[in-house]
């Protein structure tokens, strides 16, 4: 081997796999429901319920806070 070339030494490479992370638009796998029909619940209905919380939060009334079932 001439001189002028050098040798790299042999290195390995490990990867780590990271969990997959899905993004809050992502659309889900329908759930399975056997009682009854349930809806989606769409960005809209996520925001209303977080501001309703907030409005419940900030006037001292837990009732306001509880989500209907």
């Amino acid at each position: 081997m001439p001189f002028t070339t050098r040798r790299r030494p042999a290195t390995t490479t490990t990867t780590t796999a990271r969990p997959y992370r899905r993004s809050i638009f992502a659309r889900r796998q329908p759930r399975v429901v056997h009682h009854h029909q349930q809806r989606k619940p769409t960005l809209k209905d996520k925001v209303t319920g977080a501001l309703t919380r907030l409005k419940g939060s900030l006037t001292g009334r837990p009732g306001v806070k509880v989500s209907p079932v």
